[in-house]
């Protein structure tokens, strides 16, 4: 006999029979989540281990999550009636009456988590409803304005789904609107939208400087040029649906996203597959563009976010006088600011004249190599401090435009004082 494989098998039986005995149970702290259904459902909820539940409703006014305003960190709109119902939704459909939607697993749709026993959502892609003082049914929000934000469940209902088939999720998840006076995120239910046996076929926004696309190089069959400043696979990439213009030009025509940006549904993601104005890129000295004579389009980029300008017609303003307009006579390098913490903050930047002669600047801020939980461009005025780029981990933009007063300003912050860049949680 060979002794060696004998007492080797006997080792080996022993240590899985151990391991066996001491592997520890996953207990949930949280109570039974039927307990918080509304009075005459049912829902059928599997158990997937410690606090991991799996519910499948279809997305319809009855498949939400009911919530108050002093349990969850949402800000609550000025007008809100507290003593009445408030709830995150799954759908901007609010018919009672009407056929359900496409099927959702319930508690990764609201991002349901159990944390110090209670249940809490995390997530609401298509925001939430409320009832406001004047007894109306009013939206807010969207999916990315509210992601991680905890809203304690009061209760919940489920829908059983319906027989739409959409084989991707409902773009409206995506959308970012945009309100062209303030630039600001508005309630996804303002955004145009027409839909065809339950599933969203088409959405309309503006033509404008804000209405883009937004994906990420290695999530796209683009090539970057050659020339690119300080490429990474991991930069994102906005596919505009025009080439120029201001924040607060008035939104041009309407568009309709699906045929403009030729979206399309494929392996339950959304794609682009065309790029009206081809692509904007930063070269070391330089701003550029590539595949504005549709050389890209049919190319395939994953969509991970789109702006939406809301579009309509805007009423024109009267223009400000000064004695001498001086628009064409601002210095970025008088305001590019070091704030004294030892560290380099000034932000790039590139400037050149816009079509009605004004100075344009281009602001970035990042850090070679570097990813921050928080990068963002900051201006100083006399009388306060605002963010005026985008918050991101990489890279932060913004762009400041040359008043006739011959100072810049961004939006409705004017006569800015310095710029300079914000890093957090940099590694």
């Amino acid at each position: 006999m060979n002794w060696f494989s004998f007492f080797l098998l006997i080792i080996l039986f022993q240590e899985g029979f151990c391991c066996l005995k001491i592997r520890p149970t996953v207990q949930c702290t949280c109570p039974d989540f039927r307990g918080l259904v509304i009075p005459g459902g049912n829902p059928s909820i599997i158990d997937e281990g410690g606090c991991d539940r799996k519910m499948i409703c279809g997305k319809h006014f009855y498949t939400s999550v009911l919530f108050k305003f002093n349990e969850t960190e949402i800000s609550r709109p000025s007008d809100v009636e507290v003593y009445m119902d408030h709830w995150l939704r799954s759908t901007l459909d609010l018919g009672q009456n009407l056929e359900s939607g496409p099927a959702i697993d319930f508690f990764d749709y609201f991002g349901i988590i159990c944390e110090n026993s209670t249940w809490y959502a995390t997530k609401a892609p298509l925001g939430f409803e409320y009832t406001s003082i004047e007894g109306k049914w009013k939206g807010s929000g969207n999916g990315g304005e509210l992601e991680g934000k905890k809203t304690k469940v009061d209760s919940f209902s489920c829908h059983p789904p319906g027989s739409a088939q959409c084989t991707c999720p409902d773009i409206r998840e995506l959308v970012d609107p945009r309100d062209e006076t303030t630039v600001t995120s508005m309630d996804i239910g303002l955004v145009p939208f027409t839909m065809k046996d339950g599933c969203v076929t088409s959405i309309t926004c503006g033509t404008h400087i804000w209405t883009w696309i937004r994906t990420y190089y290695n999530e796209s069959e683009i090539t970057p040029p050659d020339d690119m400043y300080e490429y990474d696979a991991s930069d994102y990439v906005n596919i505009d649906a025009v080439a120029t213009g201001k924040w607060n030009d008035p939104p041009g025509y309407s568009i309709d996203m699906f045929s403009y940006f030729g979206l399309i549904c494929e392996n339950n993601e959304w794609y682009v597959t065309k790029y009206p104005v081809g692509i904007e890129y930063f070269t070391l000295d330089d701003i550029k563009r590539f595949g504005e004579n549709g050389e890209l389009d049919g190319k395939k980029s994953k969509v991970k976010k789109i702006f939406c300008m809301l579009p309509g017609e805007t009423t024109p303003t009267t223009p400000v006088t000064t004695p001498a307009n001086l628009c064409d006579k601002c210095d970025i390098h008088s305001i590019r600011a070091n704030p004294e913490n030892g560290m380099d903050l000034k932000p790039n930047s590139l400037t050149e004249i816009g079509q009605d002669g004004c100075v344009l600047t281009y602001l970035r801020c990042t850090i070679e190599n570097t990813i921050c939980i928080s990068m963002q461009v900051y201006a100083k005025t006399a009388t306060e401090t605002v963010a005026i780029g985008n918050d991101d981990t990489i890279v932060s933009d913004a762009t400041i435009t040359c008043q006739p007063n011959g100072k810049y300003g961004f939006g409705t912050t004017k006569d800015i004082e310095s710029v300079y860049c914000v890093y957090e949680g940099c590694m």
